[in-house]
């Protein structure tokens, strides 16, 4: 279980969620209980774990009414109610677990996990096992693409830590590809770093988009990974609209590989497994690789450097 699920599940599971706000027209404070929305934590990305529910506040002093949402997400609890005039009312929630309070520097320095220094051979080592396995000649009694969907998965598979391996190393260490990511990147433009964070650590927010890009994002959803390349380098990933749509199929054939034994959603059995399909990704694939490959050596090019200026 991510990071993400782990935390909000605890806060999940806790009792006794409060909102304090003051009321617009009478001044007084109130204490309004709430239930917090449950999140949905089987989307394969992080930027969907989040729900919304309406909420009404009751002033017990005057009793003015007002009725809005509360938005439960991977960075907060969020409270959109407007009072007269449509200003919004501050609310706070107390009893609850903040994930923006979690403690990401002790997190990091628990991280097992490190990106491959050479993510090309990688690449490399698997797709040519790959290769290698798709020629074996094994047919498996009930079941002649087995080895197929093998070979298809894992090759996904290795495409996935590549661009992984990949992105982190572009940009570890790199200060201005971090803050044009901070910029552009919906979910990571809302994380607010404390002055007590920055004095005992200034590198908090590269730690932080580091554990977020290890943990947080499956980078085989491949419209997320094209947009984290582009927001760096300034193009898509993808060779065009042909090699997009095949790739993003296959991406939802994998999921029917991993997690139904091949079948879809209606439970019928997926025969598109053929060896000379299977072929056709790997070259998808391996061309995704080599275009990265010669965006990533532009990026260390004077002119791409003056191309941004």
């Amino acid at each position: 279980m991510g990071l993400t699920k782990r935390r909000w599940m605890e806060a999940l599971e806790a009792e006794g969620k409060h909102a304090q706000w003051e009321c617009p027209v009478c001044e007084e404070p109130n204490i309004s209980d709430f239930e917090i929305p449950e999140v949905n934590f089987f989307s394969d990305k992080a930027s969907d774990y989040h729900n919304e529910e309406l909420l009404e506040l009751v002033c017990d002093n005057c009793n003015f009414q007002a009725e809005g949402t509360i938005r439960n997400s991977v960075f907060g609890l969020e409270f959109q109610i407007n009072g007269p005039d449509h200003k919004p009312i501050h609310i706070e929630a107390t009893d609850f677990t903040d994930f923006n309070e979690y403690d990401f520097e002790e997190e990091y320095e628990n991280s097992y996990w490190e990106p491959s220094d050479n993510p090309d051979d990688e690449f490399t080592v698997a797709i040519t096992g790959m290769r290698t396995l798709l020629t074996t000649k094994f047919l498996a009694e009930h079941d002649d693409q087995l080895l197929n969907r093998i070979v298809f998965s894992h090759t996904i598979t290795a495409l996935e830590a590549y661009l992984s391996d990949c992105f982190i190393n572009l940009i570890k260490g790199d200060k201005e590809t971090q803050k044009i990511i901070y910029e552009k990147d919906v979910e990571l433009r809302k994380k607010k770093f404390t002055a007590k964070e920055f004095l005992d650590g200034p590198d908090m927010p590269e730690k932080y988009m580091l554990l977020y890009f290890r943990k947080e994002v499956s980078f085989h959803n491949l419209s997320a990974s094209n947009r984290y390349f582009e927001y760096v380098l300034n193009q898509d990933i993808f060779l065009d609209d042909i090699h997009k749509d095949l790739m993003f199929r296959a991406i939802t054939l994998r999921h029917d590989c991993v997690h139904r034994n091949g079948k879809s959603e209606q439970g019928i059995k997926q025969s598109c497994f053929e060896e000379s399909y299977v072929i056709s990704i790997i070259e998808a694939t391996e061309k995704l690789v080599t275009k990265i490959r010669h965006m990533l050596s532009a990026k260390n090019s004077p002119t791409f450097a003056n191309e941004k200026a």
